[in-house]
């Protein structure tokens, strides 16, 4: 696993950039149906990606990702089209749902 890459630019201001990951997975999901992957050892960054123009939602606590109804006191624990993501200490389960058919793809950083 890489890490994310810091550099300077001409003018010395700091940028973070992507390396290449060389830890991917893809779950290629059904509407509506949850499906989960263990973050490997020593991943702290996540980059979500989607191969249609449809939303999908992820769950960092463990719990299955489901697709969100009415939630107004805060206790809501999906996230919707994350991008990059730092994963939590104790993440041991990152769940993800989509409400059409697609492919999520997860490129993990340390």
């Amino acid at each position: 696993m890489r890490p994310l890459q810091g550099v300077l630019d001409s003018y010395g201001k700091q940028h973070t950039g992507l390396n290449v990951s060389n830890g991917n997975d893809y779950l290629v999901l059904a509407a509506g149906v949850a499906k989960s992957v263990v973050p490997p050892t020593g991943a702290k960054f996540i980059l979500f990606g989607s191969t249609v123009s449809t939303d999908f939602w992820v769950d960092f606590t463990g719990a299955d990702a489901a697709v969100p109804a009415d939630i107004t006191n805060h206790s809501g624990t999906v996230i919707l089209n994350p991008g990059l993501r730092y994963i939590p200490v104790e993440c041991t389960k990152i769940s993800v749902i989509a409400s059409a058919i697609c492919t999520v793809t997860m490129e993990f950083f340390n």
